[in-house]
């Protein structure tokens, strides 16, 4: 009997025993939240599993995603070469790595590595995946780290380790948004892992993609709402946008405008909030002036937005450093915790 059907056929009684006071302290509690843990099942965590997540295809059929698809396909077959996915923000790098996961393992099992605090509950699931005959061992682990070059050293140093382990089914990814020699160069990232994530998935840019927005705004809409229906003015407006925040900006626009208060299909009044053109000026000087200071303020705010408080990204998004991100931070009273610092991707 594998873990995973032993757990199919006693899961209520380990659940019980997680959530009783009474046992809370006995080894069959701790062994079954353990187990709990192992299996990605309630209390308290979150199921990752690909196979339970939604939107792992890539849609569109535009030449930069068939050339995702046809890397992602290649990869499938060399199971435990590490890939790195790169792109800008929003651009689907966590979607890509859930579609090779899947590929490869199928029966498998996705963790995503966010933070220091995750690496106790890593390393049991890597000792299980050392039992040969374990459902985790047969099945494969796929783990995923958001931006590499922004992980803590703790990190870096467990995926380093794991990287030299051989004999376990278990393939590592990462992503980044720019290539890993740069965090290399100012200190951020281990050398050895920079060399070892040599396999690279580059995603397009949304901007890259216009031919693909229908396609991309079906995938994204929700089918309880309404379906979403465009002037070609609207259109127009879509696709002289510049989406510096590529599919999550995208997303966020979708699940506004469904949830709209409007009659007939959407109009250009209905996408004011869009100021980033790819051609022409994105703002004119008028003979009254403008409020630099202010103007630093907002892109600055648009920044954080689009990255979601993450500092390192958005400096990034505005071509400055981390320090200046800080200082400016400061000097407009807008300083951040340092939980938000680190926000995923």
């Amino acid at each position: 009997m594998s873990l995973r059907e032993f757990f199919a056929l006693h899961r209520q009684e380990l659940l019980l025993a997680c959530n009783s006071e009474s046992n809370a302290e006995t080894e069959i509690a701790q062994r079954a939240r353990e187990l709990c843990e192992l299996l990605d099942e309630p209390p308290d965590t979150d199921r990752r599993s690909s196979r339970h997540s939604d939107g792992t295809a890539l849609a569109g059929h535009d030449p930069g995603i068939k050339r995702v698809r046809a890397s992602i396909e290649r990869l499938v077959r060399r199971s435990r070469t590490p890939v790195l996915f790169l792109g800008e923000v929003g651009t689907g790098k966590r979607r890509a790595a859930r579609l090779l996961h899947a590929s490869t393992y199928p029966d498998g099992e996705l963790f995503e590595l966010i933070n220091d605090q995750q690496l106790p509950l890593l390393e049991r699931r890597l000792a299980v995946l050392r039992v040969p005959s374990s459902a985790l061992a047969i099945g494969g682990l796929s783990v995923y780290v958001h931006e590499l070059g922004d992980t803590s050293r703790a990190v870096q140093a467990a995926l380093a380790k794991l990287l030299r382990e051989h004999g376990i089914n278990c393939r590592l990814m990462a992503s980044s948004q720019e290539p890993l020699a740069h965090a290399c160069r100012e200190g951020f990232l281990r050398s050895d892992l920079a060399i070892a994530f040599s396999a690279t998935v580059e995603l397009p840019s949304l901007r890259e993609r216009l031919a693909a927005l229908p396609e991309l705004i079906q995938e994204l809409s929700s089918p309880a709402r309404p379906p979403l229906v465009f002037s070609e003015a609207a259109l127009h407006v879509l696709k002289d946008h510049a989406w510096p925040g590529n599919l999550i900006e995208l997303s966020r626009l979708v699940e506004r405008l469904q949830w709209l208060d409007r009659v007939g299909s959407i109009e250009p009044e209905h996408l004011t909030e869009l100021g980033h053109r790819r051609s022409g000026a994105v703002l004119k000087l008028t003979p009254r002036g403008i409020d630099l200071a202010d103007l630093e303020r907002q892109l600055l705010l648009q920044a954080l937005q689009l990255t979601d408080n993450n500092r390192t990204r958005a400096a990034r998004l505005l071509g400055l450093t981390r320090d200046q991100i800080r200082y400016r931070l400061t000097k407009f009273g807008l300083e951040l915790g340092p939980e938000e610092d680190r926000a995923a991707e």
